[in-house]
Order: structure tokens, then C-alpha cells, then sequence
């Protein structure tokens, strides 16, 4: 048993997860056991990798960091100690990490620096991203909603979810949202219809009322 904080599927099929106050560990090609990886103990949470297979793991009060396409050690990014807690990758490359009562950062493009958004300071918790290129925030209360921003471009808006103490949010390939909440259930969107052929349509993607699955 170890405190896990955050997972993570690398585009070839490894499995990531990482350990408060402990290592990081991978489940190589999905199968097996998670073996460590050796790294320092620091406060991981949350988890991402980007389209190009690197790997980012965030540490509260601490950096930022990264494996580089799935291979050898994390190394820190550089960036200024906050309470660093959500990562979301976007298809195309965009990091963004959220900080717990603070901002909503963007690393454009997997490279450089992340850069504040100028989101409102929120308790910010998980992030996730979806096919389209939508990304969600989850606000742990005061009051807790899950935001979006439509096709990473804009702010980030409130869906109008009930006020609840959101953990994490994630996105199935097929654009359906997932939330969970501390102490609660776990809750979705509802299952969108596919289009019809030679039609796409942006409404048939990760839209509908969140409820309990």
C-alpha cells in the first residue's frame, strides 16, 4: 500500500504513477507489476505525458518535472515553487498545471516556461484534456465547479456543476467527461452519440450533465 497521488498512460501504453513523498513508478506497456523508478522522494501529485511520449510530474510547493520521451530520470523544469497540483496535456502539446489557490499555467507547445493564464485563484486540484482540445480544471469548494476551456483558446468557464469538493477530471478517448470527488462518488457525462458519417460535430463531445455513474 503507498500513498499514489497521480496516474498517467503514455501513448505507447506505459502506465505512470507517483507516490506522496515517494517515487514514481511504471507499469511498462500496461501489463505487470510497477516497478520504481528511482527517483527522489518530493511531494508528487498529479501526472501527464504529452503527445510526444514526455512525462510530467508535479510536486506541491515544489517544480515542475519531466521524463523526456518515456527515458531515463525526471528532471526539475525550473519553475518557481508553488502548490503546483493538476497537469493536463492537450493533443497538440500544450501542458498546463494548476496551483492550488493560485493560477492556471501554460507550457505552449511542451517547451519553455509555463506562463499564468490570469485564471481567478481557485482551490484548482485535477486537470484533464479531451480529444477536442477542450481542457478542465476542477475546483476542490469555495465553491467547487468544473471549468473548461473551449478548445484551449480563452478562459476558462464554469460548467455549473453542483458545488462539490472536485478531486480530478480525465477524458475517454470518445470525448466523455470524468470527475471524481473526495468522499463521494464518482461522476460522468453522458455518453455522447456518435455522428453521423461524414459529419463532426463539437456537441456530440464530452457535453451533458454530469451525474453519478
Amino acid at each position: 500500500a503507498r500513498a499514489y497521488r497521480g496516474l498517467a498512460v503514455a501513448p505507447n501504453g506505459d502506465v505512470y504513477a507517483s507516490v506522496q513523498v515517494g517515487d514514481i513508478y511504471k507499469q511498462t506497456g500496461g501489463a505487470g507489476s510497477f516497478a520504481a523508478l528511482g527517483e527522489t522522494a518530493r511531494a508528487w501529485r498529479n501526472m501527464t505525458v504529452a503527445p510526444n511520449g514526455d512525462v510530467y510530474c508535479a510536486v506541491a510547493s515544489g517544480d515542475i518535472y519531466m521524463q523526456t520521451a518515456g527515458a531515463g530520470a525526471f528532471n526539475a523544469l525550473g519553475q518557481t515553487a508553488r502548490a503546483w497540483f493538476g497537469l493536463a496535456a492537450a493533443p497538440n502539446g500544450d501542458i498546463y498545471a494548476s496551483v492550488t489557490g493560485g493560477d492556471i499555467y501554460l507550457q505552449t507547445g511542451g517547451t519553455g516556461n509555463f506562463v499564468a493564464l490570469g485564471e481567478t485563484s481557485r482551490n484548482w486540484f485535477g486537470m484533464g484534456a479531451d480529444p477536442d482540445g477542450n481542457i478542465y480544471a476542477s475546483a476542490n469548494a469555495t465553491p467547487g465547479d468544473i471549468y473548461k476551456r473551449t478548445a484551449g483558446a480563452g478562459s476558462f468557464a464554469a460548467l455549473g456543476e453542483t458545488a462539490r469538493a472536485w478531486r480530478s477530471v480525465t477524458s475517454s478517448p470518445t470525448g466523455r467527461l470524468w470527475a471524481q470527488v473526495v468522499g463521494e462518488d464518482n461522476y460522468a457525462t453522458v455518453e455522447p452519440t456518435p455522428p453521423a458519417a461524414g459529419i463532426v460535430s463539437m456537441m456530440t463531445r464530452s457535453c451533458g450533465v454530469i451525474g453519478v455513474h
